[in-house]
């Protein structure tokens, strides 16, 4: 929850002079790229669930299995709703019914122009449809790394089962986004959905940290990068620093 909030941040005041994103319009784009992920993780979960029927033998399975997808489905298709009727402006609408303030009805003018920067992202079909193509792709691409990290590990599996293996994973990790990167879910999922393809706990358990290692060879890098553009940011705020020598410019721009 907060890199998305972190990206926004950090998205904000990018562009050339004139056409530089202002907040609204880069929580705006956030937002709808958060969501553009979920509805093709949707879709690259539903392929995984294909791909694990052969190995399902009960009906009950197979119905909990397609009951599940018809509930994300409905999650998701009302959080694209909520998002085109103007969430974000009926939240801050709430919130100004609570509680009065000078703030708060400025918070309700930000709503509003976010709501409608969603709204002229959505009416841009062709974009997203892109957007969304190379994000499935993506989701395609970690099947191969599942398929290539056990082939290495000397136990060669189906392209089919690593799909299974690596979209129904991704999804228990995602349904426990309150969990901070999803430790423990993520390895405990793949060692259930190993189990059910004939992976022994060991090499599930290696493919796991084998996962996990390449999470962290590319996040630690960009984390380190953000707190160095906090920091510096904070050194500005604060009168410590020349701004100048930021190279950051959202950084310059947000706390001049």
């Amino acid at each position: 929850v907060g890199g998305h909030v972190a990206r926004a941040k950090l998205t904000a005041g990018r562009g050339r002079p004139g056409t530089a994103l202002s907040p609204t319009e880069s929580g705006a784009t956030v937002t709808v790229d958060v969501t553009l992920g979920l509805v093709t993780q949707f879709a690259f979960a539903l392929a995984g669930v294909l791909a694990t029927l052969p190995h399902l033998g009960a009906s009950g399975d197979r119905l909990r299995l397609w009951g599940g997808a018809g509930l994300g489905a409905l999650i998701l298709a009302g959080f694209v709703l909520a998002q085109r009727a103007g969430m974000f402006t009926a939240a801050a609408q709430v919130l100004q019914g609570l509680v009065r303030g000078r703030r708060l009805a400025a918070l309700l003018g930000e709503a509003r122009a976010m709501d409608a920067h969603i709204r002229a992202a959505y009416a841009m079909k062709g974009r997203l449809v892109l957007a969304a193509g190379l994000r499935f792709l993506g989701w395609l691409s970690k099947s191969g790394e599942s398929w290539l990290a056990l082939h290495l590990l000397g136990v060669p599996v189906t392209i089919w089962e690593a799909l299974a293996l690596e979209a129904l994973s991704t999804a228990a990790a995602s349904a426990a986004f309150m969990v901070p990167g999803g430790l423990g879910v993520r390895e405990g999922s793949i060692l259930l959905l190993g189990r059910m393809i004939g992976i022994t706990p060991e090499v599930a358990l290696a493919l796991a940290l084998v996962k996990r290692a390449r999470e962290i060879l590319l996040g630690a890098p960009g984390l380190a990068v953000w707190l160095w553009i906090e920091a510096r940011g904070w050194q500005c705020r604060h009168g410590k620093a020349q701004c100048r020598a930021v190279p950051d410019r959202v950084v310059v721009k947000e706390f001049r």
